[in-house]
């Protein structure tokens, strides 16, 4: 959840659900799988899809 609040996603969480809203823009993060605690190499390639939508930062 950390990673996509990082994006700018919406999220609701409750103890049963969690529901991420669509949003029209997202942010270009850098991820880097690690293990637990880290980022899971599980949710990988889902993350690179969904950041295939979001906006370069240009420095």
């Amino acid at each position: 959840m950390a990673k996509l609040k990082e994006m700018g996603a919406i999220i609701e969480a409750s103890d049963e659900q969690i529901f991420v809203a669509p949003t029209e823009r997202y942010k270009a993060i850098d991820i880097k799988t690690l293990v637990y605690p880290g980022f899971p190499t599980d949710l990988q390639q889902p993350f690179t899809a969904l950041l295939t939508r979001a906006e370069a930062q240009v420095s």
